[in-house]
């Protein structure tokens, strides 16, 4: 279920009165202001691949437009092309490749072999380095053949600010697992790998003696069977089989602890715990922070780095950020102010107090007012289930949240449970269809239905997941289905005290399924009217390796104060037709908007997309041409912001002290710190005119205290938008992460995203189900919130 209705309650936090913010980026010094190199005119990439392998030892190429910069590296390197002098403030991208090649050198000349070049990353292998040996302590010969050491990457990047660029070095550190012996070896020591994905040597590789030699093996596919020495794959685009002793098995989180079980090392899961500290001490927010000044410290005791002829740099540790809204520097968002009444006239800082007090913001025009809602429940579940499900109606006597129930909190006259308790047969799925389809026979048909699971469910597919076949059984006929864990329902003692915030949690999303606008945000009110849209996309394949591709698109349509309209869900095509799919989807999105909202010829319309997922400029394209097609009638502007975790940066507060959590499961860590050196919500910081990162998670939304550093988000601003204020763009995508009617608690994406993203999952999943029909979605559910 929504892991988010288990979030434990707010613990007594309190961010420092002055953040202390470094960002993990290490200044360069460089030695000039200019250097010496030629220009030659560009003709063909081809060409430019071959002057790069012919001179690699004594030049550096870049392209820059219609020129090649060919830069020596020496004093005595041959001169290529027309003489040109090269300013270091005005070839900032010239001045980056310099760096990036001047650390591949270094890296090899230092004695490591590169996993990649763009950027630079390598594995620190020396036995001292080994996290599972410093965790097997004197079992350490028992796992010799398992590892886990720090991947370093080192990236070239700049800064751009009025006062000129600022060059630096980014870096990045993650753990790698590895596991040395092979299939074979794994199989004699009694692994069943079967359902395990596998790796193979690529023998037609051309070798580079810079690259690191793990780089050479590929997933090859799935293990079905073992048969003698030879596996048997499936989800296998290349090979069919592959002799054992010639394939290792992917280096998952779950293999790995298979591995370390199969060792015969004493006490394993003692070490697999104490695996798990270790990995938190360097990758956790204090450890990064430590680790980026040691490499600061290691890359300055190298000397000077240098990058050609006549121009070398020094590096620097890190430095604290200023306030301000220039490059490297910081600002704080304001958490948004909640509305609940279209008036605009009862406020609160705080959503879940503002409906205590004021009720949901269309509480004067919302239907049903006495919902009927079919649980569906095992009997074994049933006399729990009730208990739950009357804490659910009535509230919470004496608690800090929710103690006024589902009804009176969302102004509702009453609200009525059918039970549908059934006694699983030997298909539990068929027996929750059975059951399913016996609460849809109820006169009158229920609003919502709510579906009691165990959690080990979630392993299960298609038509053999109880949850995946109710939910297509009731959508089918356009009731939403909300789901409820009976561990979430039987709680230990230890949590009984998140137990108001768990029902809050589930309240709030059947409000929404239901129909209901549990609250909007105070937006400033611009001269143009504003629709902001999330465009999601979910590739639909066979395998994890195989399966010809089809890709739907999903758009989710919000105003500018966060009310959610609808969402759109394109067919399902091949990759070549998603541009011209997705078109059609924005399009039927537009017309339906235009419509409810009365657009006037002259208009000011101004479109903002967030896109998680870039597909090479696809759904770029596809806004422009939409545009194209409205510039006729209205003044259109839109802004296309791409939103990314997959990324280097790390930002860190060294004032932050974190938060004791007392709630987390694991009684070892309770009462521990979480979050130290971890920034609260809300910082930017730019990059550049185009970047910016922004935290969306602060101490209080680590789920324990060893969960690692969270990333901020990176945002784009796509080349193409004719709307550029990106300050304006991120402190409204910030307010958005606090929308979400699934959870009480900020989420560290957009809802633009996270419903996207739900939406394209749950289509994922539901198209595994036999009579699974997504037309309901077009129709019946097109404006509800079923996905939550």
């Amino acid at each position: 279920m929504n892991r988010d209705f288990r979030r434990r309650p707010p613990t007594n936090y309190r961010p420092p009165a002055e953040p202390d913010l470094v960002l993990n980026f290490l200044p360069l010094t460089l030695s000039a202001e200019e250097f010496a190199g030629g220009l030659l005119p560009f003709e063909s990439s081809d060409q430019l691949a071959l002057l790069r392998a012919e001179h690699a030892a004594t030049h550096v190429f870049r392209r820059q437009g219609d020129e090649i910069a060919c830069v020596p590296l020496t004093p005595d390197a041959p001169p290529i092309g027309a003489p040109a002098s090269f300013g270091v403030r005005q070839s900032a991208g010239l001045v980056r490749r310099l760096v990036q090649e001047a650390l591949i050198r270094s890296l090899v000349a230092w004695g490591y072999r590169l996993l990649d070049f763009n950027p630079p990353s390598f594995v620190a292998r020396q036995p001292r380095r080994d996290l599972l040996a410093r965790s097997a302590g004197d079992g350490a010969p028992a796992v010799a053949w398992l590892h886990v050491y720090p991947q370093y990457t080192l990236d070239a990047r700049v800064l751009h600010g009025r006062g000129g660029p600022q060059f630096g070095i980014l870096v990045g550190f993650k753990t790698r697992r590895e596991i040395d012996c092979t299939v074979a070896a794994l199989l004699a020591r009694g692994m069943d790998v079967r359902g395990r994905y596998v790796l193979a040597e690529e023998d037609e590789l051309a070798r580079d003696a810079r690259r690191d030699p793990a780089t050479r093996r590929r997933t090859e596919g799935r293990v079905d069977a073992v048969n003698g020495d030879r596996l048997i794959l499936g989800d296998a685009p290349r090979l069919s089989e592959v002799p054992a002793d010639r394939a290792w098995l992917e280096a998952r989180v779950e293999n790995f602890a298979a591995a370390v079980r199969l060792s015969g090392v004493p006490n394993p899961e003692g070490i697999l715990r104490q695996l798990d500290l270790e990995v938190f001490g360097v990758v956790g927010a204090k450890g990064r922070d430590r680790r980026v000044a040691e490499i600061a410290d290691w890359l300055k005791g190298r000397g000077a780095l240098a990058l050609a002829d006549g121009l070398s740099c020094t590096v620097a540790a890190p430095s604290p950020l200023k306030q301000g809204m220039d490059g490297g520097t910081y600002r704080r968002f304001r958490s948004p102010t909640f509305v609940f009444d279209p008036a605009g006239t009862k406020t609160a800082r705080s959503h879940d107090q503002g409906m205590e007090d004021f009720g949901p913001f269309d509480a004067e025009v919302f239907t049903p007012k006495r919902p009927h809602i079919a649980v569906v429940t095992p009997k074994a579940f049933q006399g729990d289930a009730e208990v739950f499900l009357r804490k659910l109606k009535q509230g919470v006597p004496n608690a800090k949240t929710f103690a006024q129930g589902f009804i009176r909190k969302y102004r509702l006259s009453d609200c009525t449970f059918h039970i549908e308790a059934f006694e699983p047969g030997p298909r539990e799925a068929a027996s929750y269809r059975q059951a399913c389809l016996d609460a849809l026979r109820l006169t009158p048909k229920p609003h919502l239905a709510f579906v009691i699971i165990k959690e080990e469910h979630k392993e299960l597919r298609g038509d053999d997941d109880p949850y995946l076949v109710a939910k297509s059984a009731f959508m089918s006929q356009g009731v939403p289905v909300q789901e409820v864990t009976i561990e979430t329902i039987r709680v230990p003692p230890h949590l009984e005290r998140g137990v108001p915030y768990t029902l809050s949690g589930i309240a709030l999303a059947s409000y929404a399924k239901l129909g209901g606008i549990p609250f909007v945000i105070n937006a400033a009110q611009s001269l143009a009217q504003e629709l902001v849209i999330g465009i999601g996309s979910a590739s639909l394949g066979a395998g994890r390796l195989t399966g010809a591709e089809r890709v739907v698109g999903i758009t989710t349509v919000f105003t500018a104060d966060g009310n959610y309209l609808l969402h759109n869900t394109s067919r399902e095509v091949p990759y070549d037709e998603y541009p011209d799919e997705l078109l059609a989807t924005l399009r039927t999105t537009v017309d339906w908007v235009r419509a409810r909202n009365a657009w006037q010829t002259g208009d000011a319309i101004r479109l903002v997309f967030h896109v998680f997922k870039p597909l090479k400029d696809i759904e770029a394209q596809a806004v422009k041409r939409l545009v194209e097609g409205m510039v006729d009638d209205y003044r259109v502007e839109f802004a296309f912001l791409h939103v990314s975790e997959q990324h280097e940066w790390m930002l860190f507060d060294r004032n932050s002290e974190g938060v004791q959590d007392w709630q987390v499961a694991d009684p070892q860590l309770r009462g521990q710190r979480k979050g130290e050196y971890v920034p609260d919500r809300g910082y930017a910081v730019p990059l550049g005119r185009s970047e910016i990162l922004l935290t969306t998670i602060g101490p209080r939304g680590l789920m324990t205290p060893l969960q690692g550093a969270p990333r901020p988000l990176l945002l784009k601003l796509h080349r193409e938008s004719t709307f550029q204020d990106l300050e304006y763009l991120a402190g409204q995508l910030y307010r958005f992460t606090s929308l979400s009617w699934r959870s009480l608690f900020p989420t560290n994406r957009p809802v633009t995203i996270l419903y996207s993203d739900l939406i394209a999952s749950l289509l994922g999943r539901l198209r595994h189900v036999r009579n699974w029909n997504p037309d309901a979605l077009a129709t019946m559910l097109r404006t509800s919130r079923w996905f939550l």
